[in-house]
């Protein structure tokens, strides 16, 4: 409730300020925001969605191998090295495209998870954790 009062305020401060002023109202604004999702989120669990919240379940337990796959994939399918499809898709069709990548992550998740503890890359930054 703290974040929601305090982030309108801050939102909507557009009248003409020193540059790094409007740039600490932004950033502040930003983690308002923040905590609003999160609150959200924690709001949404407790209430008793935690079952549709738990569709998610395989992608947060492996979140590091996901970012790193999305971006490597992303980056390859949009980006010269790679396919170059920048040049011909527009808006909706990246956006169809960003959903069946993830869609395609959670199955990847799902899968690995029915046979391992944890993600590759999260069982690497373990391991390097404890040295």
């Amino acid at each position: 409730m703290i974040a929601t009062i305090v982030f309108f305020p801050l939102y909507f401060l557009n009248f003409e300020m020193h540059p790094i002023v409007k740039h600490t109202l932004h950033l502040g604004s930003n983690l308002c925001f923040t905590c609003i999702l999160m609150g959200s989120f924690i709001l949404l669990y407790q209430s008793g969605f935690s079952k549709v919240l738990s569709f998610f379940t395989p992608l947060g337990k492996m979140s590091l191998t996901s970012y790193m796959m999305q971006s490597i994939l992303g980056s390859f399918i949009y980006y010269g090295y790679g396919l170059g499809l920048y040049q011909f898709t527009g808006a909706s069709i990246c956006a169809c495209m960003g959903i069946l990548l993830r869609l395609v992550q959670w199955l990847f998740c799902k899968w690995w998870l029915g046979s391992h503890k944890q993600g590759p890359l999260e069982r690497i930054w373990h391991k390097l954790t404890w040295i």
